[in-house]
């Protein structure tokens, strides 16, 4: 489903938000510097990038990163106890800090979040402030579990009876959410999705994604499916990851798909800064973003200062 046009005003209070950890520097970085070869506007974009553990040398490397001011950036330490929920072998507790969005950014009506381990080809302002039609989580559809069923046979029947699932509704994939913050925090969404988790920790497999599908089943918006598209190629050339999204999109259609993308997501354990990524498009997307990254001046912009202060004045906390 195409995403509707931007809506006026609604980009005053919306802001960019990654989380990440020091796993994920590198290709963070390299996320920014694609968010800024697509910005067509001047405007500097607000990006918040929420870190846990926050280090000085880690929060240099962002900052060298961004190549201008187009990008405000603004990175924050989460300070918060994510004790007790599940992992995954490669993903770790950052992955639940989009959970906490609504928290960690009071000031913010909207967010844009997305996984560090994508790469933008195309400019974010009408998705930052595009028409949800009256839902407050926007997502694109996961190809690689496109219904809710397929989830919900991993997990207990309690689960299931708790919120009322329908195993035909659509499952999505939270590497690219639009939120409206305000709505998460009038319905307390945050605390739905923790309460799943311990509740059903050790069913839960995708960690946020899983209580997240759960709390909005049947009422999110979907997204033109070209704003969340897996490296298919990769993926399914090594085994990685199986498609079972036949009935939704023929998998002869995935090739069209990867070249007419928005963005592309670097899912499961297959990354393209790591060994083992086959040769291709995809990997060549993501290394021509991904330089050399240190703590350094970039021109005038002073990282030593950024770091006491943030580029907007405010403390990083």
């Amino acid at each position: 489903m195409p995403y509707r046009p931007a809506l006026p005003g609604v980009c005053e209070r919306a802001a960019l938000v990654l989380a990440v950890d020091a796993n994920y520097i590198r290709p963070a970085s390299a996320l920014l510097r694609s968010i800024h070869r697509f910005r067509r506007s001047r405007e500097p974009l607000k990006v918040i990038v929420l870190m846990q553990p926050w280090s000085r040398e880690t929060v240099g490397q962002l900052y060298s990163a961004v190549p201008s001011r187009r990008l405000r950036l603004e990175v924050r330490e989460a300070r918060v106890d994510l004790g007790g929920l599940p992992l995954m072998h490669h993903l770790t507790a950052a992955a639940y800090l989009r959970l906490l969005v609504p928290a960690l950014c009071p000031e913010l009506d909207r967010a844009l979040y997305l996984d560090a381990d994508m790469i933008v080809l195309r400019d974010l302002d009408d998705l930052l402030g595009c028409d949800l039609g009256g839902a407050s989580l926007a997502a694109v559809r996961d190809l690689g579990h496109p219904y809710l069923g397929r989830r919900l046979a991993e997990l207990p029947a309690s689960a299931t009876r708790i919120v009322g699932l329908d195993p035909r509704r659509e499952y999505f994939n939270s590497g690219l959410l639009v939120m409206d913050l305000r709505a998460w925090r009038r319905e307390g969404i945050t605390g739905q999705c923790l309460e799943l988790l311990r509740e059903h920790r050790a069913s839960i497999r995708y960690l946020d994604q899983d209580p997240l599908n759960m709390v909005f089943a049947g009422r999110w918006f979907q997204l033109d499916q070209r704003w969340n598209v897996f490296p298919f190629t990769e993926l399914l050339a090594t085994g990685t990851l199986r498609y079972r999204g036949e009935q939704v999109l023929p998998r002869r259609s995935l090739p069209g798909l990867e070249a007419d993308a928005f963005a592309i997501h670097y899912v499961t354990v297959l990354k393209p800064w790591r060994p083992g990524f086959p040769p291709g498009e995809n990997l060549r997307r993501f290394e021509r973003f991904a330089g050399d990254l240190g703590a350094r001046r970039v021109g005038n912009y002073d990282v030593t200062r950024e770091l006491r202060s943030g580029p907007t004045g405010h403390p990083v906390v």
